[in-house]
């Protein structure tokens, strides 16, 4: 069970602004090109209303601004940032459609939402950031809560594809609260990996 993000995190939240797949292209082409990292994290805000227009083209834009890359990816699915967006939906409205995507890894937030991991399923094959922060609220986690957010993905998920990571939101936060947080995600990691790997021996 690994903590936190790999590789360097470009955000494209470029789904929304254009019509037509040919100005979705025009967005990404020049950032792609000019991107030479070994680990490359795609990271695509998920934003309810634009659902449809991500249905209609957003797999096959994110396909197409990865092509050629090489190392590990990853695409980041956003509910908004905490201190902005204070209301959320209980589920992913664009999630199972990127099992047949090349992305590697995809993160998710459950924490602030309380998703249904059930979802989690269909994407067996991926490697999965588990969003266990809440960013919304400034009381900090205790290792035992973080633990517990993450165990109900992991009746959907293999321990050795579950990457700990917190919600979106952290850089609203006060530098004394996140920080805690950070610690009291990576003791929840700890708590975790001592589990797992007992059940492992058995």
């Amino acid at each position: 069970m690994k903590t936190g993000l790999s590789g360097v995190a470009a955000s494209i939240a470029w789904i929304g602004m254009a019509e037509t797949m040919g100005q979705l292209v025009e967005l990404i082409t020049p950032y792609h090109t000019r991107t030479k990292r070994d680990y490359l994290a795609r990271m695509v805000d998920d934003k309810v209303h634009c659902m449809e227009k991500a249905r209609e083209y957003g797999l096959k834009a994110l396909n197409r601004a990865l092509e050629g890359i090489q190392g590990t990816t990853a695409v980041h699915i956003c509910f908004g940032y905490a201190a902005i967006i204070h209301e959320r939906p209980s589920g992913y409205s664009f999630l199972p459609e990127l099992a047949g995507s090349p992305i590697r890894q995809i993160s998710i937030e459950t924490a602030q939402s309380k998703l249904d991991c059930k979802v989690l399923a269909s994407l067996s094959e991926k490697k999965i950031m588990v969003g266990c922060i809440d960013l919304a609220d400034m009381t900090v986690e205790t290792p035992d809560k973080v633990a517990e957010r993450v165990r109900r993905a992991l009746k959907y998920v293999k321990p050795e594809d579950v990457i700990v990571a917190p919600d979106c939101g952290m850089k609203y936060l006060p530098r004394e609260v996140a920080d805690a947080k950070m610690r009291a995600m990576v003791d929840g990691a700890k708590l975790l990996r001592a589990e797992y790997s007992g059940k492992e021996r058995r």
